[in-house]
């Protein structure tokens, strides 16, 4: 029998839609955990610490394999989350406009007393933003929500010039390395692989 029920601890609906377009059936679960940075947290050790404490925050409440992730981005060595409002999120705009910056999602899966955990980096570059394509963009909302106030998926994905690395990681979940995990994880248990790649 192939395992295809699994806990997602998280709250994300892109992190949903990733996993449910691979065939998996979700039990969604909100790992309510805060996701402050400690101060001098660097953005790998954040999304870390975030991806294992947000899986263990929900051990009790299933006996599915669990799913949790934390992503931010990072630009000249500054943690950009999600934007606080419209004015945050113009700032966030501004500081990526012509520069590289780093995607970094930290997930943890944990099943029958086993964690594991990994840390994907995917490096974007932005090309050159006008004022004028800031403010058109920020018009739409689209930024609520999103790590550095923007996504691959919509209005912002034309401000991307290159991609080295994963694209889902960017969406919010590095889905080949996820099922990797969930592969090792949940195989030796009696279960089928759940995605073979």
């Amino acid at each position: 029998m192939v395992q295809t029920k699994i806990a997602l601890a998280s709250t994300s609906p892109r992190r949903r839609e990733l996993l449910e377009a691979v065939g998996f059936e979700l039990v969604l679960l909100n790992p309510n955990v805060d996701e402050t940075a400690i101060p001098g947290e660097s953005a790998q050790d954040l999304v870390s610490r975030l991806g294992r404490e947000k899986a263990l925050a929900v051990v009790d409440q299933t006996h599915l394999p669990i799913v949790a992730a934390d992503t931010v981005v990072e630009v000249e060595g500054m943690i950009l989350g999600k934007p606080q409002d419209i004015n945050h999120a113009r700032e966030m705009l501004e500081l990526l406009s012509g520069k590289e910056h780093r995607v970094l999602t930290g997930f943890g899966i944990f099943y029958r007393g086993k964690l594991q955990t990994d840390t994907i980096v995917t490096r974007i570059q932005f090309r050159s933003l006008s004022a004028q394509e800031i403010e058109n963009y920020l018009t739409t909302r689209e930024w609520e929500g999103k790590s550095g106030a923007c996504t691959l998926q919509g209005r912002s994905g034309p401000f991307v010039d290159k991609i080295q690395g994963s694209l889902t990681n960017v969406l919010g979940l590095p889905l080949k390395e996820v099922l990797d995990c969930l592969d090792r994880l949940v195989t030796p248990t009696g279960f089928e692989p759940v995605f073979t790649t």
